[in-house]
């Protein structure tokens, strides 16, 4: 409405996209070589902030020198926007003060998707477009000011020993000590998450839970995990037990008072992790009885920002909602500070070079891409799963208001179905080494040729998988190899059509 130039860059057509001016669909893993082409017209054309530059930047001639050969052409060729395309959204975005790019976390769950969120920053680095009203560090935020995430349980105060990237888990069950974990699991507790459902490579999550010698489970639901437990322990709701939640980048805090007790026997996680702590002669050094009052004292105690660490539990209580004054408008590193060796935004990395990484934002080709593996002849169709607006994550998966306006089905470019004589609303189905799902397909121009899309969150049946939508049968139980995130959208399928 203030008049700023929206462009949606994303494989699909989305109802952000129908709001914007401009779609722009490049192939799924490949906005790293969008960027560094951007930065390439940028450096070249003298467009970058010279001052911003010399004052807030470590390693600029390197990255000038490194993008060089990236020129747009190079870039169609990887991505499949045209080098027209590409050179007017770098000189829009060079030009136009200020400027924000606002990166969705999809982006870097793709196979060296930790690259996008070295490349996306340094475009705002060197436009100067970080630390100033208007403008956006592209991805990446300074510390959350109140010290206060989401919840408090013991999740967050006490955390269960983990060193291995959540997409890895069931490669840790089922290869232990002899594939370098280190140790062998033979049982599990699993709390506040659907892991079969939410995990790449359902079928593999899947029979790791069914190796293991003993495996408990507590959640609110029969969910798609739940199933495969030993044990199901009923847990309590947020209604029913005492809690404390702030937003992520809000300035407030709320107590959350319990208002009903739990029904049967369902209890909080902290119960029942404090008991098991106490019969385990650890309940002192976990904090086992100790009244949900204490607990939260000690997160705002705990707090970075002097007004939550001023404010008793008593105050929170009675007041239910405290609210933090600002000055004005969050803005991310105004004070120009930030938190690296050099005390600059560091476009080339001594510390990532010491560790055997590409010390400056770099493309790296996924796998699964259709360009460049020999698995594209079987499965030339990449495969994205993104959120759906009506759950978060697998929840809400099974109210039948909300699946009304949300079926399992699959987005298809309208090419790619006439190609293999599909028709809207046909039963096709999706498949690759991985597993297959039967879905009704959506036949549209809103997604990009060759890309296909299943929501992720749908329910797996493991009595029926391959009705039950789940897009992570699908999917690769991989992470990046730097922020060791999941990859679930780099994931390579066919699609063949179930009639006749």
């Amino acid at each position: 409405a203030a008049g700023a130039e929206i462009i949606a860059i994303d494989p699909r057509f989305t109802d952000t996209a129908a709001k914007a001016d401009e779609w722009i669909a490049p192939r799924p893993g490949t906005d790293t070589a969008l960027a560094l082409a951007m930065a390439q017209v940028i450096v070249a054309e003298g467009l970058h902030d010279r001052q911003y530059v010399a004052t807030h930047v470590h390693g600029f001639s390197e990255f000038a020198a490194h993008v060089r050969e990236w020129t747009p052409e190079r870039a169609e060729a990887i991505t499949g926007v045209a080098a027209a395309t590409i050179r007017s959204l770098a000189r829009r975005y060079a030009t136009t003060r200020p400027a924000a790019i606002k990166a969705g976390s999809g982006l870097q769950r793709t196979a060296n998707g930790d690259q996008v969120f070295r490349a996306l920053p340094a475009l705002a680095a060197i436009t100067g477009n970080i630390g100033i009203p208007g403008g956006s560090p592209a991805g990446y935020q300074s510390s959350n000011p109140y010290g206060v995430g989401t919840d408090l349980s013991v999740s967050d105060q006490a955390q269960m020993l983990c060193h291995y990237p959540v997409n890895r888990l069931a490669d840790a069950i089922l290869r232990g000590r002899s594939g370098g974990y280190e140790s062998d699991v033979r049982m599990a507790f699993i709390y506040q998450s659907n892991a079969v459902n939410q995990l790449g490579n359902v079928h593999r999550t899947e029979a790791a839970l069914r190796s293991l010698d003993f495996l408990v489970v507590s959640d609110l639901f029969l969910t798609a995990t739940a199933r495969f437990a030993d044990l199901v322990l009923p847990a309590a709701s947020e209604f029913e037990q005492e809690d404390l939640t702030g937003g992520r980048d809000h300035g407030y805090l709320k107590h959350m008072p319990k208002i009903v007790d739990p029904p049967g026997e369902a209890r909080s996680d902290l119960d029942v992790w404090s008991d098991l702590a106490e019969r385990l002669g650890v309940g002192a050094a976990f904090g086992s009885g100790r009244p949900r009052s204490e607990w939260i004292s000690e997160v705002l105690a705990s707090s970075p920002d002097a007004d939550v660490r001023a404010m008793s539990y008593e105050q929170l209580r009675d007041e239910g909602i405290a609210r933090f004054p600002t000055a004005g408008p969050r803005i991310d590193f105004a004070d120009g500070r930030f938190p690296t060796p050099s005390g600059k935004i560091e476009l080339y990395s001594d510390a990532l070079a010491r560790d055997g990484y590409h010390p400056l934002p770099t493309y790296v080709e996924p796998w699964e891409l259709p360009a460049s593996d020999p698995l594209a002849a079987r499965f030339p169709l990449q495969l994205i799963s993104p959120h759906s607006r009506l759950r978060a994550h697998s929840s809400y998966a099974l109210l039948p208001q909300l699946n009304e306006r949300n079926r399992a089905e699959v987005w298809i470019n309208r090419d790619d179905a006439a190609a293999r004589s599909i028709i809207d609303d046909d039963e096709v189905r999706i498949f690759n080494d991985r597993g297959a799902l039967l879905l009704p397909a959506l036949v549209t121009d809103r997604i990009r040729p060759g890309v296909v899309c299943v929501y992720q969150g749908q329910w797996y049946d493991p009595a029926d998988p391959e009705r039950s939508g789940c897009a992570n049968v699908l999917t690769r139980d991989a992470e990046t190899p730097m922020g060791q995130s999941s990859t679930y959208n780099t994931c390579l399928v066919q699609i063949t059509g179930t009639r006749g």
